[in-house]
């Protein structure tokens, strides 16, 4: 394991860091990618949606007793 590499990442929740070796310039290369989220980060993020969208009929549906 790579010092710096491990520091990145620790620091860097969402970038995902990785040493490449350059063949053809003879280097190492450090590069990263958006880390992929959770899957509990889209779990809640589903849930908090259809809980959202349930509140919102549960609201019309007041609004539509009042009216009665």
């Amino acid at each position: 394991a790579d010092p710096i590499v491990d520091s990145l990442n620790k620091n860097s929740p969402d970038r995902e860091y990785y040493k490449r070796i350059d063949g053809i310039k003879k280097e190492v290369v450090i590069e990263s990618n958006p880390k992929a989220k959770s899957y509990g980060y889209h779990l809640k993020k589903s849930l908090a949606e259809i809980g959202n969208v349930s509140l919102h009929f549960l609201e019309a549906g007041d609004k539509f007793l009042n009216q009665i």
